[in-house]
């Protein structure tokens, strides 16, 4: 992403501070309307966090790769445990648009509580499928929740998909 004022790492760090280990950004410099050492920037309607520079606003996210690394990421950057608001260091991660998608949250309208496992009302079994490289792939229809969910399993292994795929949106525990 390309930001029409160039900011540099240098700036950054002198008007905001981050703290890697809860990933809070504060601000370091008066300005009208802002007071010294509070947390700086707000939640948009997706919920990331964002901060306004110079009349441009950056996702937190971003700007602690950019504070962390004095590069802008390239790729996308991952919130490791689904929870978009958590910019702590060891939560994310440059990846690409596939590896992200392989780190999803569990659906809220998902009902089995297993990503790419559903109910088959005309079978009465639990149909299991998978998305490798944009199709979907079967992995059949199974008696028991429980053989669903170790198909999907082993399919994540199979197709490399990362270890909390799935997992629950940690500011919203289902």
């Amino acid at each position: 992403m390309t930001y029409g004022w160039q900011l540099t790492r240098e700036y950054l760090k002198s008007v905001i501070s981050y703290n890697p280990d809860t990933g809070e950004f504060k601000w370091l410099s008066f300005k009208p309307g802002r007071k010294r050492s509070l947390s700086a920037g707000d939640m948009d309607v997706r919920g990331y966090m964002r901060i306004g520079i110079n009349r441009q606003r950056y996702p937190s996210h971003r700007l602690a790769w950019f504070y962390m690394t004095g590069e802008w990421p390239k790729l996308e950057i991952d919130h490791i445990n689904h929870d978009k608001a958590d910019n702590r260091w060891s939560n994310l991660r440059e990846v690409t648009r596939k590896e992200n998608s392989r780190n999803q949250a569990r659906r809220r309208t998902n009902r089995s509580g297993i990503n790419g496992v559903s109910w088959d009302r005309a079978r009465n079994k639990w149909y299991a499928c998978i998305k490798h490289n944009g199709k979907s792939v079967s992995l059949g229809r199974h008696e028991s929740l429980e053989d669903a969910k170790a198909a999907i399993d082993r399919a994540k292994n199979t197709y490399n998909y990362h270890s909390n795929h799935g997992g629950c949106r940690n500011a919203q525990l289902v």
